[in-house]
């Protein structure tokens, strides 16, 4: 079963196929009541109401492709660590947090027979993308416009200190997921560890991540919700909960082919990301 046709909901028409099999995409909100609720502050744009407090120009876009890059990169170039969706042939898809929506367009060219829709608060998305991808300006912690069970893929990527509460989004992933749908929230922890063995395996920011912890409290969320995530799906009745983790190096240390690239890449996405995280909160 697909995902409801919204065009009732949105009061926007239906999108127009365009060359090469890419289509208009529909961007489908109350964007007149969004739109009000974003704001300027230090010269950069952000969404005023609730707790988003990275803003959404072309410097955040840049660090945004940066970071999917990385991921990429993390994941030996796929998109995902289910590989049983590679088995899949007509399959729904929500990407949560789309940001650009790179993830998405590059899951619909990957798997043409799939529907994505990624859904995000700002409206930063590319509107040229294949036909089979759709995206939606929306709250994710509001409910989604998506019938119960029609659902074969949920992703969540790089919303670490952006939920004010994960297991109400867990049980809406919960509901909206078919019997046998996969669930996968993917992003990168703000711990910052010495491999090196001068401090061990121990946390050598430990003030730097808890003033990073306390901001996100102040705004009632939370900064490293890792930790916690097994037992809120387990909570919510998700099976087969299984957790991977990779090393992300910063500083030039690496000697390995692999690692290096994953440095370059982060050096680039999380330096801003620091200085925007401590300016916006």
């Amino acid at each position: 079963m697909s995902p409801p046709d919204r065009e009732g909901q949105s009061g926007e028409p239906p999108s127009e196929t365009g060359p090469s099999g890419e289509t208009e995409s529909v961007i489908s909100a109350d964007q007149e009541s969004l739109t009000s609720q974003y704001a300027a502050a230090y010269g950069r744009p952000y969404y005023s109401a609730g707790n988003i407090f990275l803003p959404f120009d072309e410097t955040e876009q840049r660090r945004l492709d940066s970071l999917h890059r990385l991921l990429r990169v993390c994941l030996d170039g796929e998109l995902t660590v289910v590989a049983r969706i590679m088995w899949m042939d007509r399959i729904e898809v929500v990407d949560i947090g789309t940001g650009t929506g790179r993830w998405a367009v590059e899951m619909a060219a990957r798997y043409p027979g799939a529907t994505i829709i990624g859904m995000d608060i700002a409206p930063i998305q590319a509107r040229l993308v294949p036909e089979n991808v759709r995206f939606e300006i929306a709250d994710v912690e509001t409910p989604w416009g998506i019938e119960p069970g029609t659902v074969d893929f949920i992703q969540v990527r790089a919303l670490a200190g952006m939920i004010r509460d994960w297991p109400a989004l867990a049980a809406q992933a919960f509901e909206k997921l078919k019997p046998g749908g996969l669930f996968e929230i993917t992003d990168i922890r703000g711990k910052v560890l010495d491999f090196d063995g001068k401090f061990g395996e121990d946390e050598i920011t430990p003030n730097l991540t808890k003033l990073f912890q306390q901001m996100a409290a102040n705004v009632g969320t939370i900064f490293d919700p890792a930790p916690r995530l097994p037992g809120w799906l387990h909570d919510e009745a998700f099976e087969k909960v299984a957790q991977q983790t990779e090393i992300i190096p910063l500083g030039r240390w690496p000697r390995d082919k692999k690692l290096r690239a994953r440095e370059k890449l982060a050096t680039a996405m999380v330096l801003p990301w620091f200085r925007t995280y401590i300016c916006s909160t």
